[in-house]
């Protein structure tokens, strides 16, 4: 009995092991995101623009596609650029 105890506690320690150093060696995958900038603006000021694009454009009550194009030339109008930001998990 007690060398099966052994041996269990043995293998538990090893499969502890590995999945703690298979967990720590992962590497984080990227989860791209979208957002709209424009040097010198805040988050408030970004958003106060998107809402008066969607207003002005329609958006709410286009097809996606339509709305979409229109957000962009409105944001590029007013001098916004589309950037890619990375969330990592």
């Amino acid at each position: 009995m007690s060398k099966f105890i052994k041996l269990l506690s043995t293998s538990s320690s090893i499969l502890l092991t590995t999945v703690i150093m298979t967990g720590c060696s992962s590497t984080p995958k990227k989860h791209p995101y979208q957002y709209w900038a424009k040097e010198g603006m805040t988050a408030e000021e970004v958003q106060l623009s998107k809402n008066k694009c969607r207003k002005e454009t329609g958006a709410e009550f286009s097809n996606k596609d339509v709305a979409r194009k229109n957000m962009y030339n409105c944001m590029r109008v007013r001098g916004y650029h589309l950037k890619t930001g990375y969330n990592y998990k």
